[in-house]
């Protein structure tokens, strides 16, 4: 059970299919799967997401994520890399193809490759992101749902505009290390398996990141949002994060501009 206390950060990390991946025999898997949530004015975020990918014996020209854009106003694609290096719009070897609408698609085209490790990074915009409810509620599905290969190692990092409050974690049936560094919140974790996904939910005091509910959820008439009720039936929950405090603060000031969905490899 967790308690409900005034400028406490309460974590819930709730592992569902959890698996013990045997990397030697899979045709590829990611080192890392990392996700950095940067919230702006206004009630959107910046979301970059990186992925240090090994390809194994058969050999890949292509790597595309699709980005679901249900429960948002707009997502907008910003820019994309491979191994640090920029890569320009298009559909040529050494491009990317970005095909606007929901869901978000971009697609990283390469030489040849295996028997490799590369670095996949996408950057794109998020509008009306935060949920207006009792809280002002962000939810995002920090890990695909579905993908058919295991992860090694996570980090989601949240940048936000309050103080840092007290943290309490509670116990769970996989490590998760959350600590805080500076306007930011860290959590990792490791050891995914095959559609194994993670969700994190962080709730503010209402009023404090929106005034107004974004466009799709006045559409939807939606403002009682409890965070149950936020997830589809049949989601998996992999990680709830509350942020809970009616004793925060927004601090004085313009926020830091600080710098996800099915993954498939042919």
């Amino acid at each position: 059970m967790i308690q409900k206390l005034s400028g406490t950060l309460a974590i819930l990390f709730v592992s569902l299919f959890v698996t013990n991946p045997v990397r030697s025999v899979e045709p590829y898997y990611a080192d890392a799967f990392d996700v950095q949530i940067e919230l702006q004015e206004g009630g959107s975020a910046v979301i970059t997401e990186t992925i240090e990918f090994q390809f194994g014996g058969s050999p890949s020209t292509s790597l595309f994520r699709k980005i679901p854009a249900t429960n948002t106003d707009r997502i907008t694609f910003l820019d994309a890399s491979m191994d640090g290096m920029p890569m320009p719009q298009g559909r040529q070897t050494g491009q990317v193809e970005v095909e606007a609408g929901n869901p978000l698609r971009v697609t990283w085209r390469f030489l040849p490759t295996s028997q490799a490790s590369h670095i996949f990074a996408v950057r794109y915009l998020v509008e009306g992101i935060i949920r207006k409810g009792n809280t002002d509620t962000l939810v995002w599905r920090v890990i695909p749902e579905e993908h058919d290969y295991s992860i090694v190692h996570s980090t989601i990092t949240l940048d936000y505009p309050l103080e840092p409050p007290q943290v309490e974690q509670p116990a769970s049936g996989r490590k998760l290390d959350v600590f805080w560094e500076d306007d930011r919140l860290i959590l990792t974790a490791s050891e995914f398996g095959k559609n194994e996904d993670l969700v994190l939910i962080a709730r503010f005091d209402p009023d404090s990141l929106i005034e107004v509910a974004p466009q799709w959820q006045v559409k939807r008439g939606v403002t009682n949002i409890a965070v149950v009720n936020t997830l589809s039936v049949g989601f998996s929950i992999g990680m709830v994060v509350l942020i809970a405090g009616g004793l925060w603060r927004i601090k004085r000031g313009k926020f830091n501009k600080r710098q996800w969905t099915k993954e498939f490899i042919r």
